[in-house]
């Protein structure tokens, strides 16, 4: 049982049919509890205790969630055929700018807005506050396509769908966006405890492996101090 409980191996086999059998509902039985007690130490040490994150557009709707939107976002969503978008429309709240909505989540976390995700990334980085604001990682609310018309028979016309295509395929549209939300300097994230919850990271186990190494040195020098202790009692 002793064996079972610290995770090493038993000096003997069992031999009885009802120990066996004993043994292994035992192995069972510790298996089980290690697991859920892992699985809870977890949950508290991580989950803040909050309501899942929002990841869609619909949830949203259902969630009753306040949103609001600026209003070139609101006359987007009033010229779609969507219902979804017909129902924030009527649902959501007037923003004089994208910035007020995010300054409204950041001071209530009760709120929810529609931008773009480049400003959004650009914006909590002159902040200095990534932990406030989330982004909509399952769904877009919105796709717009830019078209360009030009005569038809133009000479420009197959010059213009090459520099288009050239521009798409070099990956130029990717990096304008990556150096519209880059950060030309390392941001460190100081733990806020006030609410009694931090995001337990790597860094918090530091202490663990240090012991950790401390005890596989130790080890090892006692073996080492085993070994010549042996050695020299066999050839005195």
């Amino acid at each position: 049982m002793w064996a079972v409980t610290v995770g090493v191996s038993v000096t003997g086999i069992p031999r009885g049919l009802r120990f066996r059998l004993l043994f292994f509902v035992f192995v069972l039985y510790c298996f089980a509890i290690s697991t859920v007690f892992q699985t809870f130490l977890t949950s508290f040490l991580v989950d803040p205790g909050f309501e899942s994150q929002l990841t869609s557009l619909d949830e949203i709707l259902d969630s009753g969630i306040e949103f609001g939107c600026d209003e070139e976002t609101n006359i987007l969503f009033s010229l779609s055929s969507d219902l979804r978008h017909k129902e924030v429309v009527e649902r959501a709240e007037r923003c004089s700018n994208t910035e007020v909505c995010i300054d409204r989540i950041r001071e209530t976390g009760n709120f929810a807005t529609f931008a773009s995700m480049w400003f959004v990334q650009y914006y909590k980085n002159i902040t200095n506050d990534h932990s406030t604001v989330c982004l909509l990682n399952d769904d877009d609310y919105g796709i717009i396509f830019i078209t360009t018309y030009v005569q038809q028979g133009s000479i420009f016309l197959e010059l213009l769908n090459k520099f288009v295509a050239l521009y798409t395929e070099s990956g130029l549209g990717a990096k304008a966006t990556r150096d519209s939300i880059f950060v030309p300097k390392p941001i460190r994230h100081n733990i806020d405890v006030s609410d009694g919850y931090f995001v337990f990271t790597l860094s918090h186990l530091r202490i663990a492996f240090y012991i950790l190494f401390v005890g596989q040195g130790v080890s090892f020098l006692t073996f080492l101090c085993e070994v010549f202790y042996h050695l020299r009692l066999r050839y005195v």
